[in-house]
């Protein structure tokens, strides 16, 4: 007599993986604080130094520092109300609590977002974003915008729910969005439209409502390429895919873009058979009016300082710059939703895991370079005179990001002042300088001057000393009248020497 021999069900057959048997909580637990741990320790860089030099000079100003205004802010708010908030506690601390902030907010906004409108979340997606929290928008230092981003992915998800709590929760999303950063928020209102409200239109209109809709978008445009001067390039298209937030570090962060791209082109390949029907689908919409855009956008929109450059020889004075990286960072969440579309192999999954260690390898090692420069920049300003005033001309070669550019902001809390901050002058943040003040400069033009090495010491600016480097590392000059910015790449002394 025959037997009848069952298969065990697939769920049935006993799991090998280790991570398949853990529970779904302690998975996600293990996972968030593996993507923590990198912002507890790296460094303030890009604009970081600077919120946290703001939120010092505001305790000061508070303290009897005459020749400051402190405004109440709507907006770029919650970094500085947080630095200024955490800094007693220690400046460390301060940043570390606001950089992990930052990278859970973004990420977990992500997440939610393409959990929603992808429908799944596999976990080289999740690797992804994990490279792109720690991208380029990551080491500018852009921390109100990175949270406003994954405030404004949340107000997306929770959009598409239909009951009450989860409109009255987008809501909610949207408004902190606002408060974090008002691009993002105009960003969020687009994307609503196109993913909420046009699928909900008739199938023969949404073709005409969704080029209309680009085509409104890219309006704008040549009234202000018209209005403004503007800094267009046709190397934006470079970002137009948004995985460039990935190339951070110079050519190593480029090989592994290349590599990424390519990673990207066999996915597309592998599942070719159902393109066309993820290419009607309003998330690739959004994705592909979001590449028109940055594309098309100005990497910054500006004005001369003054009037008439060509006559008084100022620089330009910014008004909104790093356009393309700031749309390429929200593009990066589009891109990954669309990956999770996919079928990913095995070989895959294993490329993006070794591109994300490599990641982390470069990260490190920058890091390291600016401790070094922390720490060399500490030895500098413990023997100048307490409440001197400083200017630093300090980049590291071969990087994309500027990520030296206001370290000496983070060297002068409780010794100096950094002379050429650019946010008392700014007029978007809490801080403002007024004339009256002598330990900053209060004319934006006077900053940007600085930043693009035009300045030239003044008499009544003076004393200032000039942080650059030198044959042998960091060298600090004692400015005289007249003296241009330039002076510390011929001056030749010894680390720490006040000439």
């Amino acid at each position: 007599m025959n037997e009848t021999i069952e298969m065990p069900q697939l769920d049935q057959v006993h799991k090998t993986n280790i991570l398949s048997r853990m529970p779904t909580w302690l998975r996600w637990a293990t996972g968030l604080l593996l993507l923590i741990i990198p912002a507890m320790w790296l460094p303030a860089s890009g604009d970081m130094p600077s919120h946290l030099y703001s939120a010092w000079l505001t305790h000061q100003v508070e303290n009897g520092l005459q020749g400051f205004m402190i405004s109440t802010q709507y907006t770029y708010v919650l970094t500085d109300v947080l630095l200024y908030w955490l800094l007693p506690i220690g400046p460390h601390f301060a940043v570390a609590v606001v950089n992990v902030l930052s990278v859970l907010i973004f990420f977990a906004g992500s997440a939610f977002f393409i959990r929603i409108y992808a429908t799944r979340l596999p976990w080289p997606c999740l690797g992804l974003l994990a490279m792109f929290a720690y991208g380029v928008l990551y080491w500018m230092g852009f921390t109100n915008y990175i949270m406003g981003s994954g405030f404004g992915f949340f107000a997306l998800g929770f959009g598409h729910g239909t009951k009450l709590l989860s409109r009255c929760m987008s809501l909610i999303m949207l408004a902190a969005t606002f408060f974090m950063h008002p691009f993002v928020f105009a960003w969020t209102l687009g994307s609503a439209f196109i993913l909420l409200v046009v699928p909900r239109t008739p199938a023969r209109l949404r073709l005409r409502m969704y080029l209309g809709s680009m085509a409104l978008s890219l309006l704008p445009l040549p009234f202000l390429h018209r209005a403004m001067f503007n800094l267009w390039e046709l190397e934006q298209i470079k970002s137009i895919t948004g995985a460039d937030q990935i190339y951070v570090f110079g050519d190593g962060s480029f090989a592994v873009l290349l590599v990424v791209h390519l990673l990207f082109a066999s996915i597309l390949w592998n599942n070719r058979k159902q393109l066309r029907q993820g290419m009607e689908s309003p998330l690739f919409w959004l994705y592909l009016m979001n590449a028109a855009f940055i594309f098309a956008v100005p990497h910054a929109l500006t004005l001369p300082s003054g009037g008439n450059m060509a006559s008084n020889g100022l620089p330009l004075l910014n008004v909104v710059g790093f356009l393309t990286e700031r749309f390429a960072f929200l593009q990066c969440v589009l891109l990954t939703a669309w990956m999770a579309t996919m079928r990913w192999e095995r070989w895959q999954k294993a490329v993006l895991t070794a591109m994300l260690c490599l990641h982390c390898l470069m990260a490190y090692l920058t890091a390291e370079r600016v401790q070094f420069a922390n720490l060399k920049l500490a030895e500098i300003v413990t023997q100048l005179p307490h409440g001197a005033k400083v200017i630093a001309d300090i980049n590291f070669q071969g990087l994309r990001v500027p990520v030296a550019r206001h370290l000496i902001a983070t060297g002068c809390l409780g010794h100096c002042y950094d002379f050429a901050n650019y946010e008392p002058s700014m007029g978007h943040f809490r801080i403002h300088a007024l004339q009256s003040n002598t330990v900053v400069m209060w004319r934006r033009e006077d900053v940007i001057s600085v930043e693009s090495g035009y300045y030239s010491a003044r008499p009544e600016d003076l004393p200032i000393y000039l942080i650059s480097p030198c044959r042998t590392g960091l060298c600090v000059h004692s400015m005289r009248p007249g003296e241009p910015m330039f002076i510390g790449e011929i001056i030749n002394h010894n680390l720490g020497l006040i000439e």
